[in-house]
């Protein structure tokens, strides 16, 4: 499992500070703020790149959940190895 850590600021400024962990459990570590924009977000469709396609916000999902934060959020360090995407070729998954 890999664990991401993210350092950002909300719209207002408020800088926060997280693990990423891919816990479905506890998918953030680090600020309860972003422990509850997870959670209230969850299987809400967030794109973890611009070409990539749309998929749902999963605690389990590290991918997701950074996702989610740079969509809602300034991320201002991003520290860890994201885990590669899912391929998708002719409608199966490799």
């Amino acid at each position: 499992m890999s664990t991401v850590r993210v350092q950002g600021a909300f719209p207002d400024g408020q800088l926060y500070e997280v693990q990423v962990t891919g816990d479905p459990a506890r998918p953030v570590v680090g600020s309860k703020l972003v422990a509850v924009m997870v959670e209230r977000a969850g299987g809400e469709l967030v794109r973890p790149h611009p070409t990539a396609r749309a998929v749902p916000v999963d605690g389990a999902d590290v991918r997701s959940v950074v996702a989610l934060l740079q969509d809602r959020t300034e991320i201002l360090e991003l520290e860890g190895d994201l885990p590669a995407p899912e391929r998708h070729v002719a409608g199966r998954v490799y």
